[in-house]
């Protein structure tokens, strides 16, 4: 059983993973190559008056489905100077710990990030240049703050099925020793 469940989470892992890795090196291509060609085109013909927009909104997506995979890979700020110095043991409930409060911030973050997705849908907002509805843009911050509490709920069930101190869901404490994270077994 206990193996079937982290069959599942690894499978699970694995194609979010992929999702986003997709859509992140799509969009960041996609805003060099508009942006690179906003600025050959402003300087030897006429500027493209959209560029800017879908660069403006490209990068809110960037960044809030970005807050997910940053988590993933433990690229985020963390502070933990006393905790590196403590035992494995003390190091593992601290990382339980911050994981299962940054889970819930983040849900509380996504909660208020849909509230106000839907604020701008009743306002009937819309991007300045191509008129599209700004809140289908803005999807992108629950989305990342849910996938950002996700991440952070596997690296807490992490540490309670794995050995060793999981602060991301692929990534173990930076200070063990250049360990690689194999997904296949237990």
């Amino acid at each position: 059983m206990k193996k079937q469940i982290i069959n599942i989470f690894d499978k699970a892992n694995a194609a979010i993973k992929i999702i986003e890795e997709f859509f992140l090196g799509g969009a960041v291509f996609i805003m060099a190559l508009l942006l690179i060609s906003n600025v050959v085109g402003r300087n030897l013909f006429k500027p493209i008056y959209f560029v800017e927009e879908i660069a403006m909104v490209l990068s809110i997506m960037v960044t809030f489905v970005g807050l997910g995979y940053g988590t993933r890979n433990a690229r985020h700020v963390r502070m933990s100077a006393i905790a590196d110095l403590m035992p494995e043991r003390v190091q593992k409930g601290f990382a339980i710990f911050s994981s299962l409060l940054s889970a819930v911030i983040m849900v509380i973050l996504g909660v208020a990030a849909i509230q106000y997705v839907i604020r701008l849908k009743n306002m009937k907002q819309l991007t300045p240049v191509l008129s599209f509805p700004y809140w289908i843009f803005v999807l992108s911050a629950p989305v990342g703050f849910f996938l950002a509490a996700l991440r952070y709920l596997m690296a807490f069930f992490l540490n309670f099925i794995r050995p060793g101190v999981w602060i991301g869901s692929d990534a173990m404490n930076e200070y063990d020793d250049g360990i690689v994270v194999d997904h296949s077994g237990v």
